[in-house]
């Protein structure tokens, strides 16, 4: 049973006034419902199975069943007992309560508007009241600091408006339906909403469109809900109709929800710039079959679980994104500084993720099991590329844009029969100005340095046209890809397995005639078992004057930062570097080698220093990044410098600095006990104060790390969890420990 997250209301502002403040320094298949297993991996690796399972019936769906009864006033003569299958809410002094996890038995008096003690987790402000929504329609406009209570049956109609610290909460059994009709089912400039314990179905938001929070207002709690059949998510002989679930907005928290089979995708942005957005604990599935194209089985490029523009600090964690009909996380267009760690990517048509022209990404801990088969197999005239593990198109590093996430990281994640794994690709011709115009490109252009680079500048004769200048139009305007890391990973490919008519998950497309492509045994010609870098021969000036045209991809292959290390290879993968025809082996790929494809002569430098590659899929039988000494490729801004990789039982220390050395100086820590509220700080000495924290692996569930190293929240199950901590000093020199923390049951 997964933790309700309602016990984490007490801290989680917190986060998101941390996150303020550091900004402000700086694809749809019938599939089987059984998610396919791979080799068991430890706490500090990608998860062997789903984090959580919420829709049709899934084995944590329990958690959406909402309160029996309306708020009451809070009584001291009442015994409350907690039920994760019937919620208990109260009001007093004039706030919203929902009872904790660790509540039974004798009543304690709630307290504070913004925290919790070991009875009662503060919801929103009521001191409007409780209004019961009890009649087939909604409210058509609410008001501030008021608590609507949707009584079980279906509720229809548009709720709009202008209030803040509203509440919407269900009845278990309270469904908002727009008949396959209405257009929205919450809009408006509504902040600071706790919306939760409610279905949400059947709307027609259209293009570009979600049925709640469609205004992408900020401040949002979406919790314990599900949003399901927005649009017209048909898969046949015609396209359906788009629509979206839930609109994004800055400083939200959406965690424990359903997202399913919703034409267009479960969550997105609207074009609006969001910010410190945290998505957590949720199932993504079904979604985008509005979009696809049954002409050529191309999924039209709009659909994903979650699709975003334009968002700035991201945390995607421990969610299950499966059997989408496009990307199951598509990151698309000037997102920058997302941390992606513990996720369950699983069956996506496309690929597991897709970070187009975006920035400075940490991608850790995450299982990827056969993403892009769709595209891959099926899709007539698609980019071949499409069906990567992840796919990352004109995207990279730059701390002009942010010094978080830097270099862009994959790392120690289990990819387990991929069409392709890991595929940097960097078109030559796509730079910020007139000639990529699309809207959400906006007048900053790249975003590297706006008040230079943007459209009015980023063209010919505008900045100057040499490289290594800046600003150029080199430099600043065009979309690179640079300072990647790739390291610690295991890389398992069967191609055998991937045969439509072996399917391990006993999955036939159904819905589709017989595959152009049947399998991925013949790599060359499916383009299929690929990993690599590469770009095009630019034709658009002044990029076509630069080395022939092959310029820029000889910066990506050999000047831009872009390192492969320390990963480990099992069964039949081939490599792409520099060019698009240019397939290699393993001994090219490691050892470098003479350009005789493209005619360029020229030479290119190897990559995957201490990686292996095995022809045997069970080759890679130890959890990412596991060895003990191996080396490790990393980066800092302005120079690259060899490193050992940490043992993941040992403490490891970093170079000497004035200071001293960086060391984390806190070898254990204390024992949280279930449902009861933790506090405990990891200390780090010498380097360049201050210093941030950062958790690499899992934590015991209910429990984070903030960036000053304080851990805080309330475990939710007993045993012992092993992670490792980063700590980075001003310098932007690092050090990673080995910590455990054992939750004991309460007594």
């Amino acid at each position: 049973m997964q933790a309700n997250l309602a016990d984490r209301r007490a801290y989680r502002w917190v986060i998101l006034v941390l996150c303020i403040i550091l900004a402000s320094v700086f694809a749809v298949i019938p599939r089987s419902t059984t998610p396919r297993a791979y080799a068991s991996t430890s706490s500090t690796s990608a998860p062997s199975a789903p984090p959580v399972e919420l829709c049709s019936g899934g084995a944590d769906a329990d958690l959406l069943d909402g309160p029996a009864a309306a708020p009451g006033a809070w009584s001291s003569s009442t015994s409350y007992s907690y039920s994760d299958s019937a919620p208990v809410f109260v009001t007093y002094s004039s706030n919203l309560y929902e009872l904790a996890a660790s509540a039974s038995g004798a009543s304690e008096e709630p307290s504070g508007s913004t925290s919790s003690n070991s009875f009662w987790d503060y919801v929103n402000d009521a001191s409007g009241g409780v209004s019961t929504v009890s009649g087939s329609s909604v409210p058509g406009s609410v008001n501030s600091d008021t608590v609507y209570f949707f009584t079980a049956g279906t509720h229809s109609g548009d709720i709009d408006g202008t209030a803040s610290d509203v509440t919407f909460l269900g009845q278990d059994g309270a469904i908002l339906s727009g008949g396959g009709s209405q257009q929205y089912a919450v809009q408006g400039s509504l902040t600071n909403v706790t919306f939760a314990y409610l279905t949400v179905e059947d709307y027609e938001p259209g293009s570009g469109g979600v049925a709640v929070n469609a205004d992408t207002a900020s401040g949002w709690t979406v919790e314990y809900s599900t949003f399901e059949d927005m649009g017209t998510n048909e898969v046949g002989s015609t396209e359906g109709q788009p629509g979206s679930g839930l609109g994004i907005g800055s400083n939200m928290l959406v965690t424990y929800n359903c997202f399913i089979n919703d034409a267009t995708a479960g969550l997105q942005t609207t074009g609006n710039p969001t910010s410190n957005v945290t998505v957590t604990y949720n199932e993504m599935t079904l979604c985008g079959g509005g979009e696809f194209n049954p002409t050529n089985n191309d999924p039209d490029g709009v659909s994903a679980g979650e699709k975003n523009f334009l968002t700035t600090n991201e945390t995607f964690d421990d969610n299950y994104v499966h059997d989408n009909y496009d990307p199951g996380l598509w990151a698309d267009t000037d997102n920058v500084g997302w941390s992606i760690e513990g996720n369950y990517f699983a069956r996506n048509w496309s690929e597991g993720i897709d970070t187009e022209i975006s920035y400075n990404f940490t991608i850790e801990y995450n299982a990827f099991v056969d993403n892009g088969w769709g595209n891959g197999a099926y899709c007539d005239g698609c980019a071949w590329t499409y069906g990567a593990a992840i796919y990352a198109p004109n995207s990279g590093a730059d701390t002009r844009v942010s010094t978080s996430d830097y270099p862009y990281t994959i790392a120690y994640n289990e990819f387990v029969d991929n069409w392709d794994g890991v595929v940097y690709w960097d078109d030559a011709d796509r730079f910020g100005g007139p000639a990529e115009d699309s809207p959400w490109d906006g007048p900053n252009s790249t975003l590297v340095d706006p008040s230079e680079a943007n459209w009015n500048t980023c063209v010919m004769p505008g900045l100057a046209d040499t490289p290594g200048v800046e600003p150029s139009l080199f430099e600043d305007c065009q979309w690179k890809v640079e300072n990647e890391l790739v390291t610690d990973n295991n890389f398992i490919f069967d191609p055998t397995r991937i045969e439509n008519s072996e399917n391990p998950d006993g999955v036939k497309f159904t819905f589709l005639d017989s595959p152009p492509v049947s399998d991925c045994s013949d790599l060359q010609e499916n383009w299929c078992g690929v990993q690599g870098m590469f770009s095009i021969d630019a034709t658009t000036a002044p990029y076509s004057n630069y080395d022939g045209g092959f310029g820029v991809g000889l910066d990506m292959a050999n000047n831009y930062n872009n390192v492969f290390s320390d990963n480990c290879y099992a069964g039949n993968w081939t490599w792409w570097n520099y060019d698009v025809t240019e397939s290699v082996d393993w001994s090219q790929w490691t050892g470098g080698f003479d350009d005789t494809v493209a005619g360029t002569g020229a030479h290119i430098d190897g990559q995957d220093a201490g990686s292996t590659d095995t022809s045997s899929v069970s080759g890679c039988s130890g959890d990412p990044g596991s060895g003990s000494g191996s080396t490790t490729t990393t980066t800092t801004p302005d120079t690259m410098t060899t490193t050992t990789a940490p043992d993941p039982t040992t403490t490891t220390t970093a170079t000497t600095s004035p200071g001293g050395t960086l060391t984390v100086a806190t070898a254990s820590l204390p024992e949280a006990i279930s449902g009861s509220a933790y506090h405990a700080e990891v200390e780090a000495t010498g380097g360049v104060p201050p210093y941030t924290f950062k958790k690499i692996g899992v934590l015991p569930k209910g429990l984070k790390l903030s960036d000053e190293g304080l851990f805080h929240g309330k475990a939710k199950k007993a045993g012992t969890t092993v992670f490792l901590v980063r700590v980075t000093d001003a310098s932007g020199e690092s050090v990673v420990a080995s910590l455990s923390i054992t939750v004991a049951r309460r007594g």
